[in-house]
C-alpha cells in the first residue's frame, strides 16, 4: 500500500492511469515492474527488471500539439540500450529504439500525428539496459490539438485593369488545404481552385481579370482553409477598372521604296512607353524588333526594305505599346517597288531598243548602262546621256555579271592582290590603281592603266592582251570623271 504523502498520491494517480491505459490484462504486470524498480508502471512487453538499477533521467516538455514534432532526450550510462515509447489518448503507439552514446545521451525524435482526433495526456516510457542491469521510467505529456487556422488574403494590388495578370497571397496554417474562388460582385466566377499552403503558410493564386469591364467594379478573392480539425475563411476585394487605349501612331519616310532600300519609321505613343514591333512583307516574312519612345513620346528606327521583286510588295510594321495597366497598337504599311530588269532599263533609253520612241526618257536619277555586246559604257543623269565610253569586260572564261547593281563603295587609290594562285592561268601580281567602285562582291568599275584597247571585240583574245577578270575596264580619263559624278548608291546596269 502506497504512502499518502504527496509524492505517494502523484505516484498513485499515475499508476492508476498507467493501469487503466493498459488495460485488465496487463495490470498485474505493471504492478510487478512497479514493485520490482519503484517506477510508476508498464507500457507492453519490457524485459525483466533486475535488483540494479542504472542511471536514468528523462527531459521532455510539458505539452505538445498534433502534428507538431516531440523531442525526448533520455540521459543513462554509456552505450546503454534505450527503448523510448510514446502511447496516445486515442491508443495510438509510437517507438525509438537505440543506444545511449559515449556520453550516455540519446534524442529520441517523435512525429505527433495531426490526425488523432482528440486531446488528452499521453503517456511517455523509458526504459534503459547494460549488462544485466536496467532502470524503468515513465511520466506524461499533454497532446492538445493545433489552434484552428486563420485566412489573410492580400492582392498584390488593390487597383488593377481588366485582361491584366493579378497575383493574391493566402496566408494560413502550414500545410493546410485552400480553396478559392475568384468573382465579380455580380456573383459571375472568375476563377475557382485548390492550393496547399507551404510550410510558411503561404498559398499563391495567379490569375487573368476579365476584359470586358466597361465600368470600375469590385472583384472578390475568397479563400477557405482546411486542416483535419477546423476550417477557417477569409476574403479581400480590389477594384477592376477598365483599360485605357494608348494612342499608337506610325508613319514612314516614304510610301514606297525601291528593292533594298532605306526606310524611315516614326511611332508615336505615350512617354516611356515599351514598344513591341513587327514587321512582315508579302512573303510572310517577320521580323520582331523593341523599343522604348522617348520623354516625347516618339522612337524612330530606320530598316532596309525586303528586295524587289517582279511585283510590287507590301510591308506592314505593327507596333504594340505598354505604358503601365494601359496599352494601345498602331501599324503602317509601305509599298516596295518591282525589281528593274536591265530589259527595263534598255527599253526605256533612246537608241538602244528597237521600236522605243526617240523621245523615250529614262527617268530615274543617275544610271550607269554597260552593254557587254557593244562594249561600251553610257551614263544618264535623268534620262539625258551625259558619257560614253568603250569598255573592256571580262573575257570569255571571266565574263562580267549582269543584271542591275549598285555602286557600294569607292576607294582610292587602291590595289588588286589576285584570289587565284601562282600557276594558274588567271594569277596576275599584286597591282595597283587609281580608282576603285565595286558594284557587286568582286566586281566592279576602275581604271586599267596596262590596258590600250578598249571597245568591240577587246574583251576577247587579242595576241598578249584579252578581257578583263570580270570588272569594267574604263580608260582613265572616263574612269576620274565617272568617279567625280556618281556617288555611292548609283544604279550600274549590266546587259
Amino acid at each position: 500500500m502506497l504512502k499518502t504523502t504527496p509524492r505517494g498520491l502523484q505516484f498513485a494517480a499515475v499508476l492508476l492511469t498507467t493501469l487503466i491505459l493498459a488495460g485488465p490484462g496487463n495490470a498485474i504486470a505493471a504492478e510487478r515492474h512497479v514493485r520490482a524498480s519503484g517506477a510508476t508502471a508498464a507500457l507492453g512487453a519490457l524485459e525483466p527488471l533486475s535488483d540494479t538499477a542504472l542511471p536514468l533521467s528523462v527531459t521532455l516538455p510539458e505539452t505538445v500539439s498534433a502534428g507538431a514534432r516531440l523531442g525526448v532526450t533520455v540521459r543513462t550510462a554509456p552505450w546503454a540500450k534505450v527503448d523510448v515509447r510514446l502511447r496516445y489518448a486515442s491508443g495510438a503507439q509510437q517507438r525509438v529504439v537505440g543506444a545511449a552514446g559515449p556520453g550516455g545521451g540519446l534524442h529520441a525524435p517523435f512525429a505527433v500525428p495531426l490526425d488523432l482526433g482528440m486531446e488528452g495526456p499521453a503517456v511517455v516510457q523509458a526504459h534503459v539496459s547494460r549488462g544485466g542491469h536496467d532502470t524503468f521510467w515513465q511520466g506524461s505529456i499533454w497532446v492538445g490539438l493545433p489552434a484552428p487556422p486563420s485566412v489573410t488574403v492580400s492582392p498584390q494590388a488593390l487597383r488593377l485593369r481588366a485582361g491584366y495578370h493579378a497575383r493574391v497571397l493566402i496566408t494560413t496554417t502550414p500545410g493546410a488545404t485552400v480553396r478559392y474562388t475568384v468573382s465579380l460582385v455580380s456573383g459571375a466566377t472568375v476563377t475557382s481552385g485548390t492550393a496547399r499552403a507551404d510550410t510558411a503558410g503561404h498559398a499563391f493564386v495567379s490569375f487573368t481579370t476579365p476584359a470586358a469591364v466597361n465600368a470600375p467594379t469590385t472583384l472578390w478573392v475568397s479563400a477557405a482553409a482546411s486542416t483535419p480539425y477546423a476550417t477557417a475563411t477569409g476574403s479581400a476585394s480590389l477594384v477592376l477598372v477598365p483599360r485605357l487605349a494608348l494612342r499608337v501612331a506610325v508613319t514612314v519616310g516614304s510610301a514606297s521604296v525601291n528593292g533594298g532600300g532605306a526606310q524611315t519609321v516614326v511611332a508615336h505613343s505615350a512617354p516611356f512607353s515599351q514598344l513591341g514591333i513587327s514587321i512582315a512583307d508579302g512573303a510572310s516574312t517577320v521580323v520582331h524588333r523593341f523599343g522604348q519612345t522617348d520623354a516625347q513620346g516618339a522612337y524612330t528606327f530606320s530598316l532596309t526594305a525586303p528586295p524587289g521583286g517582279s511585283h510590287a510588295r507590301v510591308v506592314w510594321i505593327t507596333v504594340h505599346a505598354l505604358n503601365g495597366m494601359d496599352s494601345g497598337v498602331g501599324s503602317v504599311s509601305f509599298t516596295v517597288r518591282p525589281a528593274p530588269t536591265p530589259h527595263d532599263y534598255v527599253k526605256a533609253l533612246p537608241g538602244l531598243a528597237p521600236g522605243v520612241p526617240g523621245n523615250a526618257r529614262f527617268t530615274m536619277g543617275k544610271v550607269i548602262m554597260v552593254s557587254l555586246r557593244e562594249q561600251v559604257l553610257r551614263a544618264y543623269d535623268n534620262g539625258k546621256i551625259v558619257l560614253t565610253t568603250d569598255v573592256t569586260t571580262g573575257r570569255p572564261e571571266l565574263p562580267t555579271v549582269q543584271g542591275v547593281f549598285y555602286i557600294y563603295s569607292k576607294v582610292t587609290p587602291f590595289e588588286f592582290h589576285s584570289p587565284w594562285p601562282k600557276g594558274s592561268p588567271f594569277y596576275y601580281a599584286p597591282t595597283k590603281i587609281q580608282y576603285w567602285m565595286p558594284f557587286f562582291e568582286g566586281y566592279g568599275l576602275h581604271d586599267a592603266w596596262w590596258r590600250s584597247n578598249y571597245g568591240p571585240g577587246s574583251n576577247t583574245p587579242q595576241g598578249n592582251v584579252t578581257g578583263s577578270h570580270g570588272c569594267v575596264n574604263i580608260p582613265l580619263w572616263a574612269t576620274r570623271w565617272i568617279w567625280d559624278w556618281a556617288p555611292v548608291g548609283t544604279t550600274v546596269v549590266v546587259y
